[in-house]
């Protein structure tokens, strides 16, 4: 799977699924990975021991946490993958 810095998609794209991006989609995924480097530190819930739903609330903000980081990462590979990393691959299988 290749990312495209193109914005039409071509019928061949569209029969293998190919992503189509352009930079600000990728710049916009590499600052939302600052925000959550920033968010993943939580300083605020450190003294707080409420419970939320049977849980420590930095627990429960750490589980949401790792929901996001991971919806994060997935975004990343789909839209933001390099492209010379697809073609070493196919290289090394030929």
């Amino acid at each position: 799977m290749s990312v495209r810095k193109s914005a039409t998609l071509t019928a061949e794209q569209k029969t293998t699924g190919e992503i189509v991006t352009n930079k600000s989609v990728r710049w916009l995924l590499y600052a939302a990975w600052v925000v959550v480097y920033l968010l993943h530190n939580d300083l605020w819930n450190w003294h707080d021991p409420s419970l939320v739903l049977g849980l420590p609330v930095g627990l429960l903000y750490h589980i949401g946490f790792c929901f996001m980081a991971a919806g994060l990462l997935f975004l990343l590979t789909r839209y933001a993958w390099p492209d010379y990393l697809d073609s070493k691959a196919q290289e090394g299988k030929s």
